[in-house]
């Protein structure tokens, strides 16, 4: 009796485990694409180029749309959440651009390459998240209130506001498989 009533705490536990990583990888991944914000915020300062560009907006949102159904996840539930990580990275990036109006020097350090490097990883972390959110679901459902501390604390950008967390995660809220 005792060896069974260990292997339920073990297996419940190991569960609950699982579940928290589903929902701490989608996490560290959304943390991580946002990470490479201040880099595109630096080439477009020292190329000149606005940070709104409506165009590639677009073709972002229509790439995570086609590998949200790819993945089984409802892909307009996707494009609301990928639309709120866009306006938190332009906020994240006209935070920085501000910040470099009077720290010149900001400016001069190298950049990396937007075309040949950041976005190609960007899109690569935009097919991560929606795998990771594609696994949350089907294993253990959509994302919860209950997560949102893990949430707050997981995604540590500098100039990534707390009002900016909050739109993420209520989209993030609203995604669901496809029906």
């Amino acid at each position: 009796m005792r060896n069974l009533l260990f292997l339920l705490v073990c297996l419940v536990f190991s569960h609950s485990a699982l579940a928290a990583g589903y929902a701490e990888t989608t996490f560290k991944t959304i943390n991580e694409r946002l990470s490479y914000m201040k880099d595109v915020a630096l080439f477009k300062a020292q190329k000149g180029a606005p940070i709104e560009d409506i165009e590639r907006e677009r073709v972002v949102l229509d790439k995570a749309k086609d590998g949200a159904a790819g993945h089984g996840v409802d892909p307009e539930s996707v494009s609301a959440f990928f639309t709120a990580q866009i306006s938190a990275a332009k906020a994240i990036q006209f935070r920085y651009r501000a910040d470099w109006l009077s720290d010149a020097d900001a400016l001069k350090q190298p950049a990396r390459d937007l075309q040949a490097e950041v976005r190609p990883a960007l899109l690569k972390l935009g097919d991560a998240i929606i795998i990771a959110i594609a696994d949350k679901l089907k294993n253990e459902g959509p994302f919860t209130d209950a997560e949102r501390d893990l949430f707050n604390d997981t995604l540590t950008i500098e100039n990534l506001s707390q009002r900016d967390k909050d739109m993420i995660f209520q989209a993030l809220k609203q995604i669901r498989l496809q029906q």
